[in-house]
């Protein structure tokens, strides 16, 4: 339900540029030999958001986790399992393409270099060779034309490669940039850095955007998130709903927007609604805790990564949530989803974490896990984490205390990710209530 009522809401388009034509020969699928060899269930192939000049996720950098590279790195590593790795990498690449997202890609130039492997990828793929790679491939443009042959694109520094595609530029190196193919930045190390390639106009950037290089000033947040920050206390302390309702009348905005979340289920029942008390008892508590939330993570967007931030913030809840349902502990997953959430508010609303914490009084297990590090709950917010930096032994850590499989942790991250895209998407698509 919550998606439908993001779906009243959206943030201002921003169409990418077209990508360097790069017409696909038709071919036939062909799945790697390694592909049938059984490969046992782990996390193989790390990613990071691939931002986009609006500071949306406009797809994924994808490349083998550190786990698989370390496997690749042995010399008695077999051929078919550097096989079924790249199979693996492919497979992504290509479920990301099927959600219509773009995809960048970090493969071992082995891999590049193999016929089979190319043939796997979806169009529009972006092969990246950064300058130790390009370096050492020893004929830049005829992989490229095998690229462009099957409707592939390649990010290469443009000082080595003028004809690429994409120049791959390093931080710091945006600005001084002359006349030459448009840019991905990548290994930005800090949401200050991101901030900076994306007000630079790149095309794509990826890094660390999530972590702040310096502490957000101790501002005043809008009135719209104090106010649905207000609502959501007297959700936490289980006030009388009659309160709640009362809560929304003092301003309109937020009562408009609770009109509007509700405007679906009041035609389902074939009957406008009579009151504000109406709206929030036909949501229900439950429900109306996780739409406040959302709201409050949403009611600022000043930040030129706001809609990366927004739907990164919504897949480590929905995350958070997902594992409280599969962990044997049984924490409440509305709780959870909260801090999920939340653990971006300070960079969504530009102030300290503590500060935008104290505008709600969460649980004390949420507030220990965000501002603490430490408590029950923490171990939820290590799983999102860990794989969002592709830290095997932290996501190792996290999953045995909630007792729950990584291979399942993995496979929750996936659909919260998705979840989260499709929420993102609708909120962008449908105007917001006044």
């Amino acid at each position: 339900m919550l998606g439908q009522l993001l779906s009243r809401w959206r943030g201002g388009r921003c169409d990418e540029p077209p990508p360097p034509t790069a017409e696909r020969t038709p071919r036939a699928a062909a799945r790697p030999a390694a592909a049938a060899t059984a490969v046992p269930n782990s996390w193989l192939v790390a990613r990071r958001p691939l931002i986009d000049r609006c500071g949306g996720i406009a797809g994924w950098d994808l490349q083998l986790s550190a786990r698989a590279l370390d496997r690749l790195s042995r010399r008695d590593t077999p051929r078919v399992l550097r096989e079924a790795y790249w199979f693996a990498l492919a497979q992504a690449a290509r479920d990301t393409a099927a959600a219509s997202r773009r995809v960048l890609l970090s493969a071992p130039s082995d891999a590049l270099g193999d016929r089979t492997f190319l043939d796997q990828l979806p169009p529009a793929t972006i092969a990246r060779a950064d300058a130790t790679q390009a370096a050492a491939t020893p004929d830049l443009p005829t992989l490229a034309a095998a690229l462009r042959e099957r409707g592939l694109l390649l990010a290469a520094p443009a000082d080595v490669f003028p004809e690429t595609d994409y120049d791959l530029v390093a931080p710091r190196a945006v600005r001084s940039r002359g006349p030459l193919p448009p840019a991905i930045a990548v290994d930005l190390r800090n949401y200050e850095e991101v901030t900076a390639a994306v007000r630079d106009g790149v095309a794509f950037c990826c890094g660390n955007f999530v972590l702040a290089a310096r502490r957000p000033p101790a501002g005043q947040v809008s009135p719209l998130a104090a106010n649905a920050a207000k609502i959501l206390a007297a959700v936490i302390a289980e006030r009388p709903l009659a309160e709640v309702a009362d809560l929304f009348k003092a301003d309109t905005g937020l009562a408009h927007r609770l009109l509007r979340a509700t405007r679906s289920a009041a035609l389902a029942l074939n009957r406008p609604l009579g009151s504000l008390l109406e709206a929030v008892m036909m949501l229900g508590t439950r429900e109306l805790y996780r739409w406040l939330s959302v709201l409050l993570m949403t009611a600022d967007s000043r930040s030129p990564l706001a809609t990366a931030l927004h739907e990164t913030a919504l897949a480590r809840g929905r995350l958070l949530e997902l594992l409280a349902g599969a962990s044997p502990r049984r924490d409440p997953p509305e709780h959870l989803f909260v801090t999920g959430t939340f653990s971006l508010l300070d960079l969504l609303l530009n102030v300290p974490l503590e500060v935008a914490l104290a505008m709600t009084p969460l649980p004390t297990a949420a507030v220990e896990a965000l501002i603490g590090e430490r408590g029950p709950w923490r171990p939820y917010l290590e799983v999102a984490l860990a794989l969002e930096s592709d830290l095997p032994d932290r996501l190792e850590a996290a999953c045995t205390t909630l007792r729950v499989d990584v291979d399942t942790a993995v496979s929750l991250a996936a659909q919260a990710r998705s979840w989260a895209a499709q929420t993102a998407a609708q909120w962008r698509q449908e105007a917001p209530a006044a």
